[in-house]
């Protein structure tokens, strides 16, 4: 909440809220499910952590110092093969910044493990004296439960990548069988009790 207590309009700087941190795990040393998301227009767009490391096939490239993709940006994610952080604001953001982050421990390929952060960026208003200016933020920090997410209200379940099929971000019958089976498999394991008795 930002007031403006001065006899003066003020003109807001634009405002940056981070979402969080994604750590690189050992079973996915390569960072194939280590990206920034987001929803633009109703649409799940990522951020891969490769963009971040020198490399590539067939061409080689320099590492991206940031990646920078202009909204209207419903919200944010930064996530792993087993973590997500969300950030979804009530008015949509002006862009989301991706950046790498290297971390400590082995290499990989001769490079250090590098994990992915992530700011929403929000273009404020002119305050006019007295007034209040309000930014609302819904925040979730946990593990990719399907379950959790998709009780959110803008397909935030989107981050699971459970339609991710070669070089789309959302391939729609890949999407369709595997939130499916997983249904089927959560009804399962809810009868019996245990993952390793459903999955047999």
């Amino acid at each position: 909440e930002i007031t403006n207590r001065s006899e003066n309009s003020v003109t807001l700087p634009p405002l940056f809220v981070n979402i969080g941190t994604a750590a690189p795990t050992d079973a996915d040393k390569m960072g194939y499910t280590l990206n920034a998301s987001y929803h633009r227009k109703g649409k799940f767009k990522t951020i891969g952590s490769a963009k971040f490391r020198a490399g590539g096939f067939p061409f080689y490239s320099q590492p991206s110092p940031f990646v920078v993709k202009e909204g209207p940006i419903e919200w944010g994610a930064v996530k792993n093969q087993f973590f997500v952080t969300l950030v979804t604001p009530e008015q949509p953001a002006t862009q989301i910044i991706a950046r790498g982050v290297e971390f400590p421990g082995p290499t990989v390929n001769g490079q250090p493990p590098i994990g992915v952060t992530a700011d929403l960026e929000f273009n404020l208003p002119t305050l006019a004296p007295g007034d209040v200016y309000v930014l609302a933020l819904d925040y979730y920090a946990g593990p990719k439960d399907y379950d959790i997410l998709t009780e959110l209200d803008l397909r935030q379940d989107d981050v699971m990548q459970l339609g991710w099929f070669m070089f789309f971000d959302d391939f729609a019958i890949v999407s369709f069988v595997a939130k499916g089976l997983l249904a089927l498999l959560s009804a399962i394991q809810g009868f019996a009790g245990n993952w390793g008795i459903t999955i047999m």
